[in-house]
This record gives C-alpha cells, structure tokens and sequence, in this order.
C-alpha cells in the first residue's frame, strides 16, 4: 500500500471520521493490478466496505448482502461500492476469482460487482 503515514497522525483523523465526511486521500492496488486513488472518486456517492480477506467466510456473508443490494444501491442512489480487503492483490484476486472460494459461489459465476482493492499492511 503506498500510505504516506505521519508517526500515527491519520489514525487519529480516521478515528475521527464521521458519515458524510471527507476521507484522506490513498493510493491501493486492485486485484487486477491497477492503481486507485480515493480522490479520482471525489464527487462520486462512495461507500467504502472494509474486510479481512477475501477468503474469510464472515466477510463473504457480509460482501453477500452487500451484493443482495447491489442493483438498488447503483441505480437509486447513484452510489459506487468500493472494497478494500486487508490482503496482498493476489490473494485477493485468488479469493474474488478461485470458484473453491466463499466470495464466487456468491456471485453465481458472475464478475465480482465491485471494485476491490488490496490493503497488505
């Protein structure tokens, strides 16, 4: 992750974030490689989920009832979904495209919906 951290500094402001406010800028990898930064989103409804890992069957419940709601969320509120698992990009592509894993037999064989982003520290 290319975090530009200041001794502790944005723990503190993440700590103090709250909804409708604006998030510190950071640069993630995603699991097909490309690099994303929070603010090419600025001026878009985000909602940015937080998991463990992409093999983690809690967080596949949970991404699972995120995807129940997909469609609604997209067209409705004109909101793009943006995840970051706490993994290295590939085991997270593993996890979002290996059919033994929890997240794709959620998905029917369908493409993960959202976009997913490693966070390995």
């Amino acid at each position: 992750m290319d975090h530009h951290h200041d001794s502790g500094e944005n723990n503190n402001i993440t700590a103090q974030l709250k909804i409708g406010d604006t998030a510190p800028d950071f640069t993630l990898t995603s699991d097909q490689g490309k690099t994303h930064h929070l603010s090419d989103y600025r001026g878009t409804k985000i909602l940015l989920c937080f998991y463990d890992y992409a093999h983690c069957p809690k967080c596949a419940y949970s991404v699972g009832n995120l995807m129940g709601h997909q469609k609604k969320l997209a067209w409705a509120s004109k909101l793009k979904v943006i995840t970051v698992f706490l993994t290295n990009k590939d085991i997270l592509h593993d996890g979002l495209t290996n059919k033994n894993a929890p997240i794709p037999r959620l998905c029917d064989g369908n493409i993960y919906p959202f976009l997913a982003l490693a966070d390995p520290d």
